[in-house]
């Protein structure tokens, strides 16, 4: 089963207009072990390989994972599925140093989203429609529809590009 952050990737990137899946199972030495996100873009005839991390990301995890997203096992199972070669290595995760995001595109071709960059995403999406007065109920997408009540709420604000909450608002009385 998909953990809470494989299923808040998988809503923005369906969000972007990709077709998702979570914990695609392979072999690697052996054993098995999974991709966490595999995604196509069927307008761009693209393919993304995700992995997601819940903690901060170090340099050391990004040349372990880099090694990951080059197994050949790993290459088979996305050509297998997908009729495709070649693919884009994404880690998501909760944070990583500015300098080592930064050096991962060049040095492993690894682009790094921080869930920050999701939120604020899906944050973009909704909000044109809350001040429009539209909301979109769907279940499939329970990060968008919690964005919505806590923009509609205004309890949401931005602040220098990341997200945060707006701690001078009264909060609900937890007790009741």
């Amino acid at each position: 089963m998909a953990d809470y952050y494989e299923l808040l990737v998988k809503e923005y990137l369906e969000k972007k207009g990709f077709m998702v899946t979570l914990n695609v199972k392979f072999l690697k030495n052996k054993r098995e072990s999974d991709i966490d996100v595999l995604a196509i873009d069927p307008k761009k005839d693209s393919v993304i390989v995700g992995e997601v991390k819940d903690a901060q990301l170090s340099e050391k995890q990004i040349d372990h994972e880099n090694s990951d997203f080059n197994d050949k096992n790993l290459k088979n199972k996305v050509k297998e599925i997908t009729g495709h070669d070649n693919f884009s290595k994404v880690i998501y995760c909760w944070s990583v140093q500015d300098s080592v995001k930064k050096d991962a595109p060049s040095k492993y071709k690894i682009e790094i989203i921080e869930f920050w960059e999701i939120i604020n995403y899906l944050i973009g999406k909704v909000q044109p429609e809350i001040q429009k007065n539209k909301w979109e109920y769907e279940t499939a997408y329970p990060n968008t529809m919690l964005i919505q009540m806590l923009l509609d709420y205004e309890y949401l604000k931005s602040d220098k590009g990341k997200t945060k909450v707006d701690l001078k608002k009264p909060m609900a009385d937890s007790s009741k």
